[in-house]
């Protein structure tokens, strides 16, 4: 997986939503890391929210 947050793939898929759910977001990361660790997803959406 690359270093991206995908925010752009984001903005697209959620754009006709209000909110997203962790689950939603963490779906969504899945399907570009079918691996992908909670702790890791965690860590991403730390990242996202001081950035």
């Amino acid at each position: 997986m690359s270093k991206s947050l995908f925010i752009e793939q984001l903005k697209q898929l959620f754009k006709n939503q209000i909110y997203i759910t962790r689950n939603e977001l963490f779906d969504f990361y899945r399907t570009f890391d079918p691996q992908l660790k909670d702790s890791t997803f965690t860590w991403r959406i730390f990242y996202a929210y001081i950035k």
